[in-house]
């Protein structure tokens, strides 16, 4: 996969979910998480710097893919960047944290990568303060030792 996209326009993935935009709902999304999940994240993890630039611009909400129209890149970004949730908890279900971990920690240069890290880290220190804290039950004494 990471041989056919290109890191400066990584829509290809979003375009193949969405059929070009005449289906961005989150039912699009969901349809694809028993197969693209473990390709997008696996392919992320060998090839950061094609595949991670895909998986920011499937996380982004629709404001955040918009460019100015000259084509270049970098790309001008016209709307601060966003994470769409509810379709990427569709997408990637019990494998968003690995998802947003690779969103979170990618190192490279690539601009529409970039954008999303703070996104990104900032949902994932939502999730942790927000799941159930884990406590130590006291154990009850041997009653054969009383």
């Amino acid at each position: 996969m990471a041989r056919v996209l290109t890191s400066e326009h990584p829509y290809s993935i979003g375009r193949l979910i969405t059929q070009t935009g005449a289906d961005p709902g989150v039912a699009a999304f969901e349809a694809w998480r028993d197969y693209l999940p473990a390709l997008v994240i696996d392919g992320a993890e060998k090839h950061p710097e094609a595949l991670v630039p895909e998986l920011a611009n499937l996380a982004g909400d629709e404001q955040s893919g918009i460019v100015a129209a000259s084509g270049e890149y970098p790309p001008i970004f016209i709307n601060r960047y966003g994470i769409d949730r509810a379709r990427m908890t569709a997408l990637f279900g019990d494998r968003l944290d690995e998802a947003l971990a690779l969103l979170a920690n990618y190192a490279g240069d690539n601009a529409y990568a970039v954008r999303a890290a703070d996104a990104a880290r900032a949902w994932i220190d939502e999730r942790r303060d927000s799941a159930p804290q884990r406590t130590e039950q006291p154990t009850a004494p041997d009653e054969a030792e009383s």
